[in-house]
């Protein structure tokens, strides 16, 4: 799999950001590619539910978080989690009362190779601690990260999470405040960290 960068370069200095909007809410639906990677976010608000479930992309192994209005002085309340098929997990949530709560949607797969259940699962974690972190946002679930993967998965797994950073900024003002703070501070904490030339294949 293609990385998004090349050594010895800011791994968030990438090329742009391909947005196709399919309605003119800049909340989505949309689908959100990088030329450089095969990492693919997709973000729709819950009222737009029946016009997605069609999304090949959906019915992937991939990461998604489901966004809220926050409690108390946070902003957001987010559920982040991994699937080995997001649309029959999504599913599952939209049965719950409890998920009644959520207002948007955002997904990360890989595409045409299936993102791993063990890079997933890394990448879920590593999006939920960064979350909690910046104090802006309330986090579904507790997560340590999995120490187990080797070094090139994880490389793999980091540019992943890297590139869902960029891919889902621009969801909504707050979503993308909060996605700007977790890459200053990726930056901030490994300054000296490059990516290397490929990814593994899935």
């Amino acid at each position: 799999m293609r990385a998004s960068s090349t050594p010895g370069r800011d791994p968030f200095c990438v090329g742009p950001v391909k947005i196709t909007l399919q309605s003119r809410n800049p909340l989505g639906p949309s689908i959100r590619r990088l030329d450089t990677s095969q990492v693919v976010a997709l973000t729709f608000p819950r009222t737009a539910w029946h016009s997605v479930t069609a999304w090949p992309e959906l019915a992937m192994p991939g990461v998604y978080m489901l966004i809220a209005p926050g409690p108390d002085n946070h902003a957001l309340r987010i559920r982040v989690s991994q699937a080995r098929c997001v649309l029959e997990r999504l599913v599952q949530h939209r049965r719950t009362r409890d998920d009644l709560q959520y207002v948007q949607v955002a997904v990360v797969v890989c595409a045409p190779d299936p993102m791993r259940e063990d890079i997933a699962n890394f990448v879920a974690q590593r999006l939920a601690l960064t979350i909690a972190r910046t104090g802006m946002a309330v986090v579904d679930g507790h997560f340590e990260l999995n120490p187990r993967l080797d070094v090139q998965t994880q490389r793999v797994a980091q540019d992943v999470f890297k590139d869902a950073l960029l891919l889902l900024g621009p969801i909504e003002p707050m979503t993308a405040m909060l996605c700007a703070t977790i890459a200053r501070q990726e930056h901030r904490t490994s300054p000296s960290q490059t990516r290397s030339p490929e990814r593994s294949d899935r």
